[in-house]
């Protein structure tokens, strides 16, 4: 897996993932986030076939606008139809028949994040007043890093401390780190 941190200021969004991927016994670098358009981000935690498969279906055609929680799901659920269809992804089902997705997402564009979790909901940091979030295999001591500095004020640093302790303990986090802003008018990495 990976662990991927998003973050909401008031200037935008950021996101923040490790490279490392695991084929079988081999580690290699593999970007997780990635610009879908010149103001929308993507970050993907889960098997890499799903993160490369996705790329190529972003590289096929225009993406619709991502700016509400429901235009996200609408166009993740589009995705995965095809990754079902073309990419012959047998999606899991839960009790009541709902598809479990073998991944995780963020968007991040200027305005808002949303979370896509592996029931297939979007939640949008906007609605739930989130102002970070992480997911992927070590999310859970990154959190416990972002809550422990949430007195620092530079975003920056406190993204890179908790990769840094997501890195020491889980080892499928790790490798060099990415950091996307997307901003008004903007997106830097």
């Amino acid at each position: 897996m990976t662990t991927i941190i998003a973050f909401k200021s008031k200037l935008g969004s950021i996101l923040c993932a490790d490279t490392q991927g695991n084929i079988g016994n081999r580690s290699v670098n593999v970007p997780k986030i990635f610009p879908i358009e010149p103001r929308v981000v993507a970050g993907i935690s889960g098997p890499l076939f799903i993160l490369q498969a996705i790329q190529d279906i972003l590289s096929e055609g225009d993406v619709p606008s991502l700016e509400t929680a429901s235009q996200v799901y609408s166009v993740v659920n589009s995705w995965n139809g095809e990754l079902e269809d073309f990419y012959g992804v047998d999606f899991e089902k839960d009790a009541n028949g709902l598809t479990l997705l073998p991944y995780q997402m963020f968007i991040a564009t200027e305005n808002d994040i949303f979370r896509v979790l592996s029931n297939g909901e979007v939640i949008s940091f906007n609605e739930a007043n989130l102002e970070y979030d992480s997911i992927g295999s070590g999310s859970s001591y990154a959190l416990g890093s972002l809550y422990s500095t949430q007195d620092t004020p530079d975003i920056e640093s406190r993204m890179r401390t908790a990769m840094s302790a997501a890195a020491a303990f889980d080892s499928a986090t790790g490798r060099e780190i990415l950091i996307y802003q997307v901003y008004e008018n903007a997106t830097s990495h």
